[in-house]
């Protein structure tokens, strides 16, 4: 029950997160990355092989993330930021007229739809 319960708050969160910032990733092409292990490097990878075709991307990963290439240490210490920081990320990125947004996320947050709305 309790995690019912969270999962409607983090789908309501995701639902304010996406009007707030006005659906962001419908201005990008969104890449997830899911799995139990390599979500990091493929991340990573996927970022360097588009950028190395000279598209434009972003992306957030457990390490770091890298809006309209400025890269800072993001500071969240999960793999998915909350649904507010990722749709202020993603809005970043749209705003760079990024093409390419790459996402490192998990299955657990899928499941409570922190992702929720993003293309």
């Amino acid at each position: 029950m309790f995690q019912k319960l969270k999962n409607i708050y983090h789908l309501l969160q995701a639902i304010l997160a996406n009007i707030l910032y006005g659906f962001p990733s419908k201005k990008l092409k969104v890449v997830g990355v899911t799995g139990t292990d390599g979500k990091t490097t493929t991340t990573h990878l996927i970022a360097h092989i588009l950028k190395s075709a000279g598209k434009k991307v972003s992306f957030v990963s457990s390490v770091f993330a890298s809006i309209g290439g400025m890269e800072s240490d993001i500071g969240f210490h999960v793999t998915t930021p909350s649904s507010f920081a990722l749709q202020k990320l993603l809005k970043q990125s749209a705003d760079n007229n990024d093409e390419y947004f790459i996402l490192e996320t998990t299955s657990h947050a899928l499941d409570q739809n922190r992702v929720w709305g993003i293309k």
